[in-house]
């Protein structure tokens, strides 16, 4: 389980709802949403799911909301392991984000990140 950020004041509530995650991304029904959420994917745009970011083919899914088992396929985004770590380091960082709310809060720093990676400015 993830640790939490410094300074937070974890409830026992949060430390519950941690577990549940936990125990959910490594059960069976997390597998089958994500093989539904590929398929889905897949249908709509004609394409496989690769990082919004940056492209790569390699993908985790980033929830904006928790609905174990009931994720819609806007409750997921596509994100390499480097962009979804950096989503929530930036999560972590920044308390402007989290008092987004996880949607919005998610959303920004995505925009953001292709952004720099769009950006000729920006490469060396």
């Amino acid at each position: 389980m993830r640790t939490p950020r410094p300074n937070s004041r974890w409830t026992a509530h949060l430390g519950e709802h941690r577990e549940r995650y936990e125990k959910y991304m490594t059960s069976p029904a997390w597998f089958t949403r994500r093989s539904w959420w590929l398929a889905e994917h897949h249908t709509r745009t004609g394409t496989f799911a690769t990082c919004l970011v940056c492209g790569n083919p390699d993908i985790d899914l980033h929830h904006l909301d928790y609905a174990f088992g009931h994720e819609k396929y806007d409750d997921l985004l596509p994100l390499c392991r480097t962009h979804h770590t950096r989503l929530h380091n930036a999560w972590d960082a920044i308390p402007q984000l989290r008092r987004l709310g996880r949607r919005a809060g998610s959303i920004l720093p995505v925009i953001h990140m292709r952004r720099l990676s769009t950006d000729p400015s920006n490469r060396s």
